[in-house]
């Protein structure tokens, strides 16, 4: 007789099964979601990029621009004269003083222009205005022209892609003699001249194995070059040196053993050069650290083992035995470190800006009138 029931029985079974996981995802939906379904409750803040100035030297600075809320980094500023600067940021955004930086206008960025991709170094050289509506400026693969200050630009291609490889040229440090002359480095180890102004290009000098990130031209004549060199099968890696007395026409390079690598550099004059290099196996030093040549980069030696806690992302000199630095201080944990030298790196003096965040950029207008780049945040608030 159960064996009647058996197939009713099964039946009622099954929909109190099917009622029971009904009711339950019901119950299932009515309920919160686990903690980790929940949305984030800190939101994430941004604090904009900063300009700062100082007027005195150093001993004081003020912001004189600040953001947008994009917090696009800035990535250079150039001063032709004492009342007039020129800023290029990513986005790109390009702006012009009249007042020393206390004001800026938007003027028309270049087209095309992508700060973001440039492998330059932090040292000067992606923006030049040997005149007051001249200026020229790189990205990674394209030098860029006004005339007009800014108003219109034009374009060329100092370094082709390699078509082996498609790699970009890597465009990385730029320094003008004038309004016509300039020199462009390459970090894939070229470098070339133009003496209209970027329309064309000539003197191409190339060396693969060589990294190039750093360029200063203090005469017509005279520029140095810094990076490294590589050397894949030996594993091998040291700063290098090339160096021009002829305006570009013809480079001479050389390793210095003591350092993995020259980074950027400043000169004070065509004999006398402030680089920051990374110390090697070569030298007795070790770390982050200053090098100073006296006789137009043959030689170089490092600068007051003082100043070693600072690690060094910006050098400008704008006199004769004077230079500025901005990094960070890591004994201190301070990143808003400017230190100054009056004697050529025998010594210096450390100030800060008072905006403890990564500073770059620095430049100066004058030996009292500098700008430094205060780098963008982003915290969760």
């Amino acid at each position: 007789m159960f064996k009647a029931f058996l197939p009713f029985i099964v039946i009622i079974l099954v929909m109190f099964a099917i009622l029971f996981i009904t009711l339950f995802s019901s119950w299932l939906n009515t309920q919160k979601p686990p903690v980790y379904f929940e949305e984030p409750g800190p939101k994430s803040k941004v604090v904009p990029p900063e300009v700062l100035r100082t007027k005195d030297g150093g001993k004081t600075w003020q912001s004189v621009l600040t953001g947008p809320a994009s917090a696009n980094q800035y990535r250079d500023i150039a001063c032709p004269d004492t009342n007039t600067c020129y800023l290029i940021q990513n986005g790109p955004t390009f702006l012009a003083s009249t007042d020393l930086g206390t004001t800026w206008l938007n003027k028309n960025a270049p087209t095309g222009f992508s700060g973001a991709d440039t492998v330059l170094g932090t040292g000067p050289g992606q923006l030049n205005c040997p005149a007051v509506k001249t200026c020229f400026l790189i990205d990674a693969s394209t030098f860029f022209a006004t005339v007009d200050g800014g108003n219109s630009w034009a374009s060329s291609i100092p370094v082709e892609t390699d078509t082996s490889t498609f790699k970009s040229p890597d465009l990385s440090a730029l320094d003008c003699f004038d309004a016509s002359n300039c020199v462009v480095a390459s970090s894939r180890g070229v470098l070339v001249t133009t003496e209209d102004g970027g329309k064309t290009w000539k003197n191409k000098w190339v060396e693969p194995s060589y990294h190039l990130t750093g360029l200063e031209c203090p005469t017509t004549n005279f520029c140095i070059a810094v990076g490294s060199y590589s050397n894949d099968k030996t594993n091998e890696s040291t700063g290098i040196i090339v160096t021009t007395q002829d305006g570009g026409k013809t480079w001479n390079a050389h390793k210095h053993e003591q350092t993995f690598s020259l980074d950027y550099i400043q000169c004070m004059s065509s004999n006398i050069c402030i680089a920051k290099g990374v110390a090697g196996p070569g030298g007795t030093e070790r770390g982050d650290l200053l090098y100073k040549s006296v006789d137009g980069g043959k030689t170089w030696k490092a600068l007051n083992p003082l100043f070693y806690a600072i690690q060094t992302s910006s050098i400008n000199c704008p006199a004769e035995n004077i230079c500025y630095i901005t990094g960070h201080n890591w004994a201190l944990g301070r990143y808003d470190t400017v230190g100054l030298t009056t004697n050529e790196g025998a010594t210096w003096n450390s100030t800060y800006t008072g905006i403890n965040r990564d500073h770059s950029r620095l430049n100066c207008v004058s030996t009292e009138i500098c700008f430094v780049f205060v780098s963008t945040i982003q915290y969760l608030s």
